[in-house]
């Protein structure tokens, strides 16, 4: 059973599109983690050494991530996949680089902002990717593959993490997580996807708010 199991995941990574898809993700993963530990570190230093800072890095990234989720997810739908793809993923590599340009606690706080906002958006996009350019028989295998790369990153990231950042400085772990950005980024380009569909019945830009405040138990 385990050795059939294993057959069937292999499939992954045989398809051109499904292999570029996790390797992308699996990276940018660790690489999260490894920036989001520098962001916390990075918060608390310049914050004075104060605990608010460090928690605050955690609570700006849900405002962002709320209204790109909840407000513009229909428009991500209609936008190519690939070109999508890149361009986050170089915004999230121009925003974690802010507070290795700019000192202050502002420059911290305004990443950790963008970075939730990216990241939400990232994946709205890979899963319309997922959609199109990855053969229905393969598609769950892949899903539950990258289910796993981000409990894995979850369950030793913050204190792998932050030790990384520790060790090596919170300058050098942000550019290397700005370089996991990157990478995914020439990964992805390499996927070949159709283009998304123009149907006039796709939803509308308020779609996402209408569902959250119109259905009790969302709202």
């Amino acid at each position: 059973m385990s050795d059939d199991g294993t057959v069937r995941y292999r499939a992954v990574f045989t398809d051109p599109s499904g292999w570029r898809i996790w390797t992308a993700a699996t990276i940018s993963y660790f690489g999260d983690f490894v920036g989001l530990g520098a962001l916390l570190l990075a918060g608390y230093a310049r914050s004075g050494g104060h605990p608010l800072g460090s928690a605050a890095v955690f609570g700006i990234q849900a405002v962002p991530a709320f209204a790109v989720s909840a407000g513009i997810g229909p428009w991500l739908d209609r936008i190519p996949r690939r070109g999508g793809l890149i361009a986050l993923s170089i915004l999230g590599g121009a925003a974690i680089s802010l507070p290795i340009a700019f000192s202050g606690l502002w420059a911290v706080l305004v990443a950790a902002a963008a970075i939730g906002g990216i990241r939400t958006a990232f994946n709205s996009v890979r899963t319309g990717a997922i959609a199109d350019g990855v053969p229905r028989a393969v598609r769950g295998r892949l899903v539950a593959l990258l289910s796993t790369s981000n409990q894995v990153s979850e369950v030793v990231g913050y204190v792998a993490g932050t030790s990384v950042a520790i060790a090596i400085g919170t300058g050098t772990s942000l550019a290397a997580d700005a370089a996991t950005f990157l990478l995914a980024a020439v990964l992805l380009a390499g996927l070949r996807l159709p283009a998304p569909s123009r149907s006039p019945r796709r939803a509308s830009m308020t779609t996402g708010i209408r569902t959250i405040f119109g259905d009790r138990t969302l709202a």
